[in-house]
């Protein structure tokens, strides 16, 4: 056996290639049902799975994807209207700040917490911690993207980290699709 096939690496790629299939099926869905809205904000959650937030025709759109080898599907849920909060996130860093690997890199940011209903739903912005991307055009999403990824790579690893300098912009992108009128 080489050093990328023994049992553990066998039973990752299935689990990738699962989660791709998912993906795959859900586009099916989302086609049939023409989605395919210009701007959305994609993000990892802290379980490793994906939650996206857009808005078209009026109505504020969730996407809510499964974490790496976990169970479910992907989930499209549509709002007229959608209870959330914002939540600070402050940690402050520790002895180095990370640097050698010593310490803990500091964390700012913030988490909006949607309600629905008898759970909520995070989508976490922290800095050093999480994985955002905005998608300003359907064409460059790579939720959206009908063909299948090399070597089933898994959508949140497309998601850039999150650094201090982008935290105001996604905020600002994350406003704008869940208050578009405040613009």
């Amino acid at each position: 056996m080489g050093l990328f096939n023994d049992s553990a690496e066998i039973e990752r790629k299935k689990k990738l290639e699962q989660l791709e299939d998912k993906r795959l099926r859900f586009l099916d869905t989302l086609n049939a049902r023409s989605f395919r809205p210009e701007r959305m904000l994609l993000g990892a959650r802290d379980d490793s799975g994906l939650i996206a937030v857009s808005r078209e025709g009026g109505k504020l759109q969730l996407v809510l994807g499964p974490a790496f080898g976990g169970d479910g599907e992907y989930h499209l849920m549509e709002f007229e209207q959608i209870e959330w909060r914002r939540e600070d996130h402050f940690v402050a860093s520790e002895g180095l700040g990370g640097i050698f690997g010593m310490g803990r890199r500091a964390e700012q940011g913030f988490r909006i917490a949607f309600n629905l209903g008898e759970e909520s739903v995070v989508l976490p912005i922290v800095s050093g911690v999480n994985s955002a991307l905005f998608c300003a055009s359907a064409k460059k999403n790579p939720l959206l993207n009908p063909k299948r990824r090399a070597g089933n790579a898994n959508v949140v690893w497309d998601l850039p980290p999150i650094d201090r300098n982008g935290l105001k912009k996604l905020e600002r992108e994350l406003y704008a699709l869940l208050e578009p009128s405040q613009k």
